[in-house]
């Protein structure tokens, strides 16, 4: 259990730094967004790069319960999917890591991250593309109705002309 608190301190240390954000402030009771930004990313980090860090360590060193580090992590994966900068932030922060802190199976976490973000992009975009395909048919149809209209009024017109002359 050593190992593991001297390595989280280290991914602590290294999230801190790239927050501009203490330590001391991170295992604090503050709730300033970037303060709480900084804690759910540790969390995410930490348990990305071995899993074999329970949720109960990660939460210890921060000073909060488990349920507040699962809660960090879907936060997290929350942002990642919605925000592409945030994504490409996190990105470069654990590839900030050197080889020894960070874990092949990380990599393959994160891979499998941006292709599911991809694919919840992809369903977006059917999503938009079946909405727009609706639109255009119900314009179609509003187009047919008037034009079947315009030629009613086109055959009135002939049958008026011709009594007319």
């Amino acid at each position: 259990m050593i190992g593991q608190e001297q390595s989280l301190h280290d991914i602590l240390e290294v999230v801190c730094a790239d927050n501009n954000v203490s330590i001391d402030e991170v295992k604090s009771k503050s709730r300033e967004r970037y303060i709480v930004d900084t804690r759910h990313l540790f969390c995410y980090i930490a348990r990305l790069h071995r899993s074999n860090f329970p949720y109960r360590a990660i939460a210890e060193t921060i000073n909060r319960s488990h349920c507040n580090c699962i809660n960090s992590i879907k936060v997290v994966k929350g942002f990642i999917d919605t925000n592409y900068d945030f994504s490409n932030r996190v990105d470069q922060l654990i590839n900030s890591f050197n080889g020894n802190v960070l874990s092949e199976k990380s990599n393959k976490v994160v891979t499998v991250a941006k292709q599911e973000t991809m694919a919840g992009t992809i369903i977006e975009l059917r999503s938009d593309i079946k909405s727009l395909e609706q639109k255009l048919a119900d314009a179609m149809a509003i187009i047919k109705d008037q034009l079947l209209e315009i030629e009613a009024y086109r055959k009135q017109n002939e049958v008026l002309n011709k009594r007319v002359v």
